[in-house]
């Protein structure tokens, strides 16, 4: 039996997911989503979930709930529960509200094997519920495959566990005079136009420089414990090579935005700084560094397979989780939302 009960955002205490903390309930809200946080009962299992609520755009909003819950379901209940929780939040939810997207943080049953065809996949989600409703996204939000360091390692342990070439890469940054700066905020100009560069580069897409402004200020100004935001730059003689911003939060530390000038990649600044970053989290007493965002699998066909080796390079495990599924509530209007939406997944380049 599933039971919710609406809590204050204040009042939330999970300490060990950055999307379902009060801070990313402080920086989304700045974006223009509306957050609304519950108190979650589930079997034997209670967790505290929040949902944002995308400000209507034309006629239509929607939900979104990332990484939750994070008490784990059982493969064979999860389609069931996502459609108890969803009946239970549509009495909290607007109007113009056509659809809710759980992006799940959930193990995969993929994890030794590539996903099957989307209507395979929403057949085995929907078995045993009563709608048959829930829908495979057509996009992920957040990475659903990543690669995770175990850092409560020393730190000989962390370079012996990785491959000898990226070993090689963050020794070559040192000796050739790389060096990385947890920098003031002010710079964030510079670092967003190495990630100006990146994007263009690597077409990918570009957030807006207002929401990384935004993210910094809840930062800066707001005193919420558990959570810190560092904007780490690597520099050649105060020349910035290649930079990210990193998030502590709990026991977690995250790779969220990475960036790098085309320009000296051969000084390898970005190894030097996923390096310095993980000391940084050790300092810290993180126990985890999530590299945040792989392609799914060792394929040297795959466009980011680049991407693949970099961060992979650095040791720790892949997973995988279950991605982005939507419940439609205006099926009509989701079909519709869906078909424009674009297709694909996000991925976070060096």
């Amino acid at each position: 039996m599933l039971h919710l009960k609406r809590i204050s955002v204040e009042n939330m205490q999970n300490r060990q997911n950055l999307m379902q903390s009060r801070f990313w309930a402080k920086v989304k809200d700045r974006m223009g989503w509306h957050p609304l946080a519950f108190q979650i009962t589930w079997q034997d299992r209670r967790d505290t979930l929040l949902l944002f609520i995308q400000n209507p755009a034309n006629q239509y909003s929607w939900a979104y709930v990332p990484w939750a819950p994070t008490f784990s379901v059982p493969e064979e209940y999860r389609g069931l529960f996502l459609e108890q929780l969803s009946q239970h939040l549509l009495g909290f939810l607007p109007e113009e509200c056509i659809f809710i997207r759980y992006d799940l943080p959930w193990k995969s049953p993929y994890q030794e094997e590539l996903p099957p065809s989307e209507h395979l996949r929403e057949l085995r989600m929907n078995f045993g519920t009563r709608q048959k409703n829930l829908r495979k996204a057509p996009t992920d939000v957040q990475p659903p495959d990543t690669q995770v360091l175990d850092i409560s390692k020393d730190s000989d342990q962390l370079l012996r566990e990785m491959r000898s070439k990226t070993r090689y890469n963050i020794r070559l940054a040192r000796k050739k005079g790389v060096r990385v700066t947890d920098a003031r905020f002010d710079r964030l100009d510079e670092w967003y136009r190495m990630y100006t560069e990146t994007a263009r580069r690597n077409g990918i897409s570009l957030h807006s420089y207002e929401n990384f402004k935004k993210l910094l200020e809840v930062e800066a100004k707001e005193d919420l414990p558990n959570t810190d935001i560092h904007l780490l730059i690597a520099e050649k003689d105060h020349t910035p090579l290649a930079g990210m911003l990193l998030a502590l939060h709990g026991k977690t530390a995250t790779y969220l935005y990475g960036a790098s000038h085309s320009e000296q990649r051969n000084l390898m600044p970005t190894y030097r700084l996923q390096w310095e970053a993980i000391r940084l989290a050790q300092h810290n007493r993180c126990t985890y560094y999530d590299l945040f965002g792989i392609p799914p699998a060792d394929q040297p066909g795959h466009p980011m397979y680049g991407l693949y080796r970099f961060k992979t390079g650095f040791g720790g495990y892949s997973f995988h989780r279950q991605g982005c599924w939507d419940y439609p509530i205006d099926r009509k209007a989701y079909l519709q939302y869906a078909g424009q939406e674009p297709v694909g997944t996000a991925y976070h380049r060096r």
